[in-house]
């Protein structure tokens, strides 16, 4: 502890780090007491734990120790407020460069300074806001005349430090996303935390940002694709995994063949996969079977998940059925057509229900008769 090796240069020298080590050289190091108020001193007034260290011949660790005894380790002294301040929360930080003052006492003096200096302030501000065309019509003048060199110099760049770029974005790609990318997704997906839902078997896992942005792409851009998977096994066995919309070649159904799949299926087992009309199977058939509703779609969507009104036919026949009067596409799409069916039901089943109160009648009479 006695002998002292020579002062390194401190990363981020202040007046008061200068004016310390001077005074470090005159001295004679020899009192315990006297080592670790000069260690606090240092570090309380922007010194590191490092330099420190290498200041007295010591570990880092053994530093951090004392410091923490005397409740000091993680503070430093404001140059203009003179308090021990957090230096995590209290102080700004930027790259390496350490601040002496705090954020308070940083606020009032730019708070001081633009009430001193606001006059020419507001007159630079009003001159960048003028400049704004020439400003711009330069920025393209020379991205024209540079494009040839920067293409050749990124070119180059990327030749060059290759592996370093590729080792780059695969850790890129592995990192686990945060909290706050997670929750961009929350009214799209099941979040929780930094957690998102698989979409196949629903466990919840923490995804990578890779994952994250693809998603929020697929979102914005492609309408909903993109979806995240924990495992490859979960991604293979999704029915929607690598699914387009409307494929190349595909046509769009009609309304009309707009069907549950369970319903079309027991329609074409019923009828033993038979067209009602001509009798042609599935077998002799190149085009696949269609499922007509006897009653629209359009006029009982309830009725149109019935197997009872559903029939099956080829799609010649369908046509030809299409083609009658009453029964057309367009007189389907109509709305009269519509209310004209439904007033027709409404009156139909307003019979129905006085038949009903005629016979409900009729068996009280005869009950008090018979009394």
């Amino acid at each position: 502890m006695s002998e002292i090796k020579k002062i390194p240069r401190i990363t981020q020298e202040t007046k008061y780090t200068k004016i310390l080590h001077k005074k470090i050289k005159k001295l004679n190091l020899e009192d315990r007491f006297e080592i670790g108020g000069l260690i606090v001193c240092l570090y309380a007034n922007g010194c590191p734990e490092a330099d420190c260290a290498e200041l007295f011949n010591l570990s880092t660790e053994q530093i951090i120790e004392y410091l923490k005894t005397e409740e000091i380790y993680g503070y430093k002294i404001c140059k203009d407020c003179q308090k021990l301040k957090n230096r995590v929360i209290d102080f700004n930080h930027y790259k390496n460069k350490e601040f002496l003052i705090c954020r308070d006492c940083d606020s009032k003096q730019h708070a001081i300074y633009y009430k001193i200096h606001q006059e020419s302030l507001r007159k630079t501000q009003k001159q960048y806001r003028d400049n704004k065309g020439p400003r711009t019509e330069y920025n393209k003048q020379c991205y024209i005349e540079n494009k040839e060199k920067r293409t050749e110099y990124n070119k180059q760049y990327y030749q060059d430090n290759q592996e370093k770029l590729q080792e780059t974005n695969t850790l890129n790609k592995q990192k686990p996303a945060t909290e706050y990318m997670v929750q961009r997704l929350r009214l799209y997906e099941k979040t929780d935390g930094n957690k998102i839902a698989c979409k196949y078997c629903g466990n919840m896992f923490v995804p990578t940002t890779l994952q994250v942005q693809n998603r929020i792409d697929g979102i914005n851009i492609h309408g909903g694709r993109n979806q995240i998977y924990c495992c490859n096994e979960c991604k293979l066995a999704c029915p929607i995994y690598n699914q387009k919309k409307y494929p190349k070649g595909f046509k769009k159904a009609s309304s009309t063949e707009v069907l549950n799949p369970f319903v079309r299926q027991e329609a074409f087992k019923r009828d033993e996969y038979t067209c009602q009309m001509c009798g042609l199977t599935q077998e002799e058939l190149n085009i696949p079977l269609h499922a007509h509703h006897i009653v629209p779609k359009s006029s009982s969507p309830i009725e149109s998940q019935d197997v009872s009104n559903i029939i099956t036919l080829c799609k010649d026949c369908h046509i030809i059925v299409h083609e009658t009067p009453g029964c057309t596409y367009q007189e389907l799409g109509c709305e009269s057509t519509v209310i004209k069916y439904k007033e027709q039901l409404s009156s139909e089943q307003i019979k129905y229900e006085n038949q009903i109160a005629q016979i409900m009648l009729e068996h009280q009479i005869e009950q008090i008769d018979k009394e």
